[in-house]
């Protein structure tokens, strides 16, 4: 399996989209979580078979909710840039490629980073 990495802003959008889903109703948020560490899934067998939406930024929808997690496939892993709901500020996550361009260094806080599954298995009930 591919190790996927977040950009740190994606991580964070993942966890409040949780905390919201969970406000709305018991469980909610869980279940958020579990569809988009399904959706990491899928993304880590086989990241090339997801469309590209641009700039070689490919999308997999997270199932039963309205996100898409958005990701580049680099040489050795794969970089998530954002967890975008489908009607909510379109494209504003372009801002987080241009500045890792910009600088010729990757975006903030991704070398730092640990591949998703094992933050996201801290944050489980159970």
């Amino acid at each position: 399996m591919t190790e996927l990495i977040y950009h740190p802003k994606a991580d964070d959008e993942v966890f409040e989209s949780a905390r919201l889903y969970e406000r709305r109703r018991e469980g909610l948020g869980w279940r958020f979580l579990r569809a988009v560490q399904r959706a990491e899934d899928r993304i880590g067998k086989g990241p090339l078979v997801f469309p590209i939406l641009r700039d070689n930024i490919h999308k997999c929808p997270v199932r039963r909710f309205p996100f898409n997690v958005l990701f580049r496939v680099d040489a050795d892993h794969v970089f998530v840039v954002a967890v975008a709901h489908h009607r909510r500020r379109p494209g504003y996550w372009m801002r987080r490629l241009r500045a890792a361009k910009s600088t010729g260094k990757p975006a903030p806080g991704v070398a730092e980073q640990e591949p998703s599954s094992r933050r996201r298995g801290k944050t489980r009930r159970g």
